[in-house]
């Protein structure tokens, strides 16, 4: 709990969160260890823990599960390696090569296969997995871009990613803006008019504020 409270104060809880959607798991958990009072009395209050633990299961559905102690999450993940044995030691997995796996292009490979494959499950080994979720691996430069977009406060990876669909690159960001020539028009380049899912929505002061992120050649 503590570590979470530290991840939400310095911005690593977005992109730790960014990175789980991104490791090509279709069923990821997410576990919190120790009880909210530790986090209250360290953050100062519970709302931002709660907010952010909502949101953890609602916007990035990934399955929370909390844990008393270290013994406790110890009993947790016994347990649930157990159950994965149990399914899956007397059946045939299809394991992908690890030739074939690459970080740029992995999950598209997964979205192909579906296609050729509809209902057939496709495995990496664990190496390949580690391999290409880690931290220190060669980032794409759309995983970058992301990561600096949501340095900014106000951008989820969901708003951002939504702006990486127009603008893949840093380069495409900026000769949009560069297109433009009232200053106005490009305050506004990135506010979406009307969008049905609100939180991938961006307003007129959340676009004037990248613009000036990225545009201003001094900062107060």
């Amino acid at each position: 709990m503590d570590d979470l409270v530290a991840s939400i104060k310095d911005g690593r809880f977005k992109e730790q969160k960014f990175r789980l959607n991104n490791c090509g798991a279709s069923q990821i958990v997410y576990l919190v260890e120790g009880n909210e009072a530790d986090g209250t009395r360290a953050f100062g209050g519970s709302t931002a823990i709660q907010t952010a633990l909502s949101s953890t299961q609602v916007v990035d559905g990934f399955f929370l599960k909390k844990t008393e102690s270290v013994d406790d999450s110890i009993t947790y993940l016994t347990r649930m390696t157990r159950q994965l044995q149990l399914m899956f030691t007397d059946s045939t997995l299809q394991v992908l090569p690890d030739s074939l796996i690459n970080k740029a292009t992995y999950l598209a490979l997964r979205e192909h296969l579906a296609t050729l494959e509809p209902g057939k499950e496709f495995y990496i080994s664990y190496g390949a997995y580690c391999q290409l979720n880690s931290k220190s691996g060669a980032l794409s430069l759309q995983d970058l871009f992301i990561k600096m977009l949501v340095t900014t406060r106000g951008i989820t990876p969901e708003k951002a990613n939504e702006i990486i669909k127009r603008y893949p690159t840093p380069k495409s960001l900026f000769e949009a803006y560069d297109s433009l020539h009232s200053e106005e028009s490009k305050k506004h380049l990135l506010k979406d008019n009307a969008r049905a899912v609100r939180r991938k929505n961006i307003g007129p002061a959340l676009s004037e504020r990248l613009y000036n992120v990225w545009c201003s050649t001094s900062y107060d």
